[in-house]
């Protein structure tokens, strides 16, 4: 199990999110609370930081595992588009989506075929490949 066979519906559907994050959650709110790009992102990811330190008190291991999921998706996707230029948004949401492609692509067609063969580090073999993944837009 990498992506479960990451394929163009779940591509349309992190970018869609990723796009709504940026469009809504930073630049959107940014106006109508009269705070700056940076600003709304220094908050969100305060927020994020504080609502994943709370996790833990779920009770439900699946309500814990979606909010955890979700919010460490779009703290990782603010945090490059801290590093970048808001208005790059898209291209970040594209290299998002292509870091999961990759994933993928390395994990079906090899990985999972040397865990089928009694290689149990395939897992193992699929960080360190990620490990070495650039997170670029011209990568």
């Amino acid at each position: 199990m990498a992506l479960c066979g990451y394929n163009d519906k779940m591509s349309d559907g992190i970018r869609t999110f990723l796009e709504g994050l940026a469009e809504y959650g930073i630049i959107h709110r940014s106006k109508i609370k009269n705070r700056s790009i940076d600003e709304s992102l220094a908050i969100e990811l305060s927020d994020l930081d504080r609502l994943l330190s709370e996790v833990d008190n779920l009770e439900d291991p699946e309500k814990k595992d979606l909010t955890e999921g979700v919010a460490k998706l779009a703290r990782g996707f603010y945090s490059l588009l801290k590093e970048k230029d808001i208005a790059d948004y898209k291209t970040i949401a594209g290299v998002v989506d292509r870091f999961y492609w990759k994933m993928d692509q390395k994990y079906y067609p090899e990985l999972e075929k040397k865990k089928e063969a009694g290689n149990p580090n395939d897992m193992k073999m699929l960080v360190q490949y990620l490990s070495a993944v650039s997170l670029k837009e011209d990568d």
